[in-house]
């Protein structure tokens, strides 16, 4: 089960959901996108909410030689905030975090990653939502890369009505695979 058997098919430009239930799974899926990116000569971030030497490591261990990508300027592991708890309001927020991880969205890229550390709550997967159908139907079509969002399915299932919020995380996004029990399935919206 790899990226490049979900996501390899598509041209460069798509706005992507991976829904896993299983994390070793969801990081090999994130790194082969990141890889196959780098690959591309793609710009390609990583956005985390956790330690980037951790996902440095991480990346490391998948083969993928960081320091050579990083000092070429091709890969950016960037620690990013919580946007709801930014002094910014939260449309002003998630503008300064796209500058700082696109500084010239005209280049190729790939981005890895979502605005929200934790989607457990009504409230974060709300914004989190609402974000994906701002950036899907108002921003997406001025960037020129991929995006590949990614989400744990326990946390999403810990919301009351976690199946309306996977539809509508669904919809806002050109395709999405979700991985349960060791399934997966790709849907292509059209």
């Amino acid at each position: 089960m790899t990226s490049q058997l979900f996501f390899g098919s598509f041209d460069s430009k798509k706005h992507l959901m991976l829904v896993c239930d299983d994390v070793a799974i969801r990081q090999k899926i994130e790194f082969e996108f990141i890889k196959n990116g780098l690959d591309k000569n793609e710009l390609s971030i990583y956005a985390t909410h956790g330690d980037e030497k951790l996902v440095e490591k991480e990346m490391l261990s998948f083969g993928i030689d960081v320091n050579f990508y990083k000092k070429n300027g091709l890969l950016k592991i960037l620690h990013i905030g919580n946007p709801a708890e930014d002094s910014l309001d939260f449309i002003d927020s998630i503008q300064a975090l796209l500058k700082k991880m696109l500084p010239n969205p005209e280049i190729p890229f790939r981005v890895v990653g979502r605005v929200m550390p934790d989607v457990g709550t009504e409230i974060a997967i709300a914004i989190q939502a609402k974000w994906e159908k701002m950036l899907h139907n108002n921003i997406f079509d001025n960037l020129n890369g991929s995006i590949l969002c990614t989400y744990d399915l326990s946390q999403i299932q810990a919301n009351n009505q976690w199946m309306m919020w996977l539809k509508e995380l669904q919809k806002n996004h050109h395709a999405y695979v979700i991985c349960k029990n060791g399934k997966s399935n790709l849907t292509i919206n059209s």
